[in-house]
């Protein structure tokens, strides 16, 4: 999942994507186990960059770890503690099904970065969503057919 995340916002970095992002957001933070799983050079790359720039790592307190039940990955608990830390404003930017699931038990919102490229439309930060998504889905981003039809029908550029 992390991988697959750091390896979207490279492509954001590339197309200036996420500075309009980071115009309203105002932390961007990832916990250490997650860095820790960083491992294919790419992604470690640019995680690195990222850190140095607008992402912090930061680890969640032990009230909000105790919040959360253990789950297979402890990178994943650590994430959902981290955002229990700084909620109601913390959203999860993730598109593990398996991670939503549970952070909206925790009543955690969520959005997939597909939605996050919809939303700086919707805000004009972004002239459009089609190229965007078009040049995630060729670095193999993975987002589903229905849900790229479905986000370019309601922006009507389909």
């Amino acid at each position: 999942m992390a991988s697959w995340t750091l390896t979207g916002l490279s492509v954001w970095r590339r197309q200036n994507v996420w500075t309009s992002c980071l115009t309203f957001i105002s932390k961007v933070l990832v916990p250490p186990l997650v860095i820790q799983e960083i491992q294919d050079p790419l992604s470690r790359s640019e995680l690195e960059k990222a850190l140095r720039d607008w992402l912090k790592e930061q680890t969640p307190t032990p009230s909000a770890l105790a919040k959360v039940s253990p789950m297979r990955s402890e990178a994943d608990r650590q994430v959902l503690a981290l955002a229990l830390d700084y909620r109601p404003r913390s959203v999860l930017l993730t598109g593990d099904k398996g991670l939503i699931h549970r952070a909206k038990q925790l009543g955690i919102p969520s959005l997939s970065a597909p939605r996050v490229v919809q939303l700086l439309v919707e805000v004009g930060r972004l002239p459009s969503a089609k190229p965007f998504l078009d040049r995630m889905r060729a670095r193999y981003f993975g987002i589903p057919p229905g849900l790229y039809d479905e986000i370019l029908k309601a922006l009507g550029e389909r």
